[in-house]
């Protein structure tokens, strides 16, 4: 990938025991507003060092880790590299749903605000975005074309890092490194893993 040799700070892998159970990829970008009308192919096109806004770009686990906490415990690490990065003030992405059918008779609109009995968002990853503090903000889309399970759409979702979990941004703080440098960060990061 391009994107590991032009960004390689913005790039993880969560390893087990010697084997790779997921990725992560990040990088910067402008604009939350970049992202209406993006496509998966093309979204390395958006990379900006400056930008304010960090992106997820593509969070993988392991189909035989789903089931476990990586995802969450790996969507908390960008969160928090996020927070710590000088110049972020806010993480984006384009995920999809894991449980929309399109048989179903109700529209992915619809369905990306749908509440199951607890008042929580019905589709599970947009619930973990939720947990993790995240807005659902609207439907890209194609953004994926060619999954057709989400009829190639995408979700935006948008964290505003300021107003996440008080408790969360205390912690932070008191382990904040300080230089927001690549190797500050990584060295950050590698101490609190």
């Amino acid at each position: 990938f391009d994107r590991i040799q032009n960004y390689p700070y913005n790039q993880f892998i969560l390893e087990q025991r010697g084997t790779i159970i997921g990725v992560l990829y990040t990088q910067r970008i402008a604009s939350v507003e970049q992202l209406y009308d993006a496509q998966a192919e093309t979204l390395d096109e958006l990379h900006n060092p400056a930008g304010a806004i960090f992106q997820l770009m593509t969070i993988f686990i392991d189909r035989k880790k789903q089931l476990s906490i990586y995802g969450d415990q790996f969507l908390e690490f960008a969160l928090q590299l996020a927070t710590l990065s000088a110049g972020i003030s806010h993480a984006a992405g384009v995920t999809r749903c894991v449980n929309y059918t399109n048989n179903e008779g109700i529209l992915y609109e619809d369905y990306i605000k749908k509440k199951n009995k607890f008042g929580e968002m019905f589709d599970p990853i947009l619930q973990m975005h939720e947990r993790h503090g995240a807005k659902i903000l609207r439907v890209v889309p194609s953004f994926r074309p060619k999954d057709t399970q989400n009829d190639g759409n995408g979700v935006l979702i948008v964290y505003n890092l300021k107003d996440r979990n008080e408790s969360d941004k205390k912690e932070l703080s008191l382990n904040k490194p300080e230089e927001d440098t690549p190797e500050s960060i990584t060295k950050f990061v590698e101490q609190q893993v």
